[in-house]
């Protein structure tokens, strides 16, 4: 059986963690498999959102530390780390990042250490109230590694986001609710209608402006104001053009809800 299962269906790329026996732990073939179903969906022109879960109650538990290819490979120790680390795990971050289109972490249950890293490096999370949820890696003596240090500050702001990094603790997620790092903390019983809410918004949206919308926010974080403008002018310019532009205005006039195609321009 794949470690990761992907369907796509009126324009949902749902990707999934196929291994509840270990929580959703992530081994070599997992982090292999979760990279390229990204990759694939974010380059088919059919998908409008990418949708992240893991099967059962777990969303991710991190890294798979009874996994062979983590410790036992053989040759230089540190080049096998580096190789793992960068190359193995950071890679998904990279893919999401680099995503075309929006991506949504659903969270049916606990994201820890590199789990709660992936989701924190989607756009948008929902999750059930009852989940645990943490940057847990200092238990180990180590350090978030899936860009935690680069995503959580600018989520939750770098003074909550330190402490939370150095006590390396689980939360439930109702208890950081207010901190802003979800989009919605739910039951377990809504939690597909919240899901089902967001995935609208982002399907009957503008594919182009959601896709410019999404990047523009991600450089920000990294930029400055006038870096920011000038990227704003440049992508402001290429949706005027399109032909959702069009649509949009034509829509606006005979007062009816605009139908977007993600069509580049006349």
């Amino acid at each position: 059986m794949d470690d990761v299962s992907s369907t796509t269906t009126q324009g949902i790329a749902r990707i999934t963690i196929e291994r509840p026996q270990s929580r959703n732990a992530l081994r070599e073939r997992t982090c292999n498999e979760l990279r390229a179903a990204i990759e694939a969906a974010s380059a088919d022109s059919k998908v409008r959102v990418l949708l992240l879960s893991g099967r059962g109650d777990a969303f991710c538990a991190g890294a798979d530390l009874t996994d062979p290819d983590f410790f036992s490979k053989p040759g230089d120790r540190r080049e096998n780390l580096e190789r793992h680390v960068g190359q193995v795990f950071q890679s998904i971050v990279r893919a999401i990042a680099a995503s075309r289109v929006p991506t949504l972490a659903v969270m049916t249950g606990s994201a820890v250490g590199f789990g709660f890293d992936l989701a924190c490096a989607c756009d948008l999370r929902v999750c059930v109230d009852t989940a645990k949820v943490g940057p847990t890696f200092q238990r180990l003596g180590l350090v978030p590694d899936g860009g935690g240090t680069f995503t959580l500050p600018r989520l939750i702001g770098p003074t909550r986001a330190l402490e939370w990094i150095l006590s390396g603790r689980t939360r439930l997620a109702s208890e950081v609710e207010s901190w802003g790092l979800f989009n919605r903390v739910v039951t377990a019983a809504a939690l597909d209608g919240a899901v089902e809410e967001l995935l609208q918004m982002l399907l009957e949206g503008p594919p182009l402006a959601m896709s410019q919308a999404r990047r523009l926010v991600r450089a920000a974080a990294s930029s400055d104001l006038d870096s920011a403008l000038d990227a704003e002018r440049d992508a402001q310019v290429e949706l005027l053009l399109s032909q959702d532009f069009s649509e949009g205005i034509t829509a606006f006039f005979e007062r009816r809800p605009p139908r977007f195609t993600g069509a580049a321009d006349d």
